[in-house]
């Protein structure tokens, strides 16, 4: 299998996932889901590229989501710090919510990140594997 199906660059790794049947997209998209390998070396080369393409969808991902938290929390700290402005149950409420998206966000996104990696790494040797 050729190294950029491999790694996920378009338009190889997009005709090679349409040339699977829909089994085999299914177990591609299962296996990565999943963080495993397949034992057949043509969907493991398509399983590393899908996983790499979700590794690269997932660091942009945290470059956009993750400022905007920070931006969206200190705004909202300087609207719920007033005690004037507005009630305490829902500066409160907000204040859950806010710890809630700054400690999830980020362990979520690392996570499927980790996951990821995890199977094009494994499926990136079955692949070499010989047919």
């Amino acid at each position: 299998m050729d190294d950029r199906i491999r790694h996920g660059h378009d338009p190889q790794w997009q005709r090679a996932f349409q040339h699977l049947d829909q089994a085999g997209r299914a177990r591609v998209r299962q296996a990565v889901s999943t963080g495993g390998s397949l034992p057949d070396p043509t969907e493991a080369a398509v399983a590393a590229g899908l996983a790499r393409q979700q590794q690269r969808m997932l660091l942009r991902h945290a470059l956009i989501v993750l400022p905007l938290q920070v931006g969206l929390t200190v705004t909202w700290v300087g609207v719920l710090l007033p005690p004037a402005r507005l009630p305490t149950g829902f500066r409160w409420c907000w204040a859950a919510v806010l710890t809630l998206l700054l400690g999830l966000a980020p362990v979520l996104l690392w996570h499927r990140y980790q996951t990821a990696r995890h199977a094009a790494n494994n499926n990136q040797q079955a692949a070499r594997r010989p047919s």
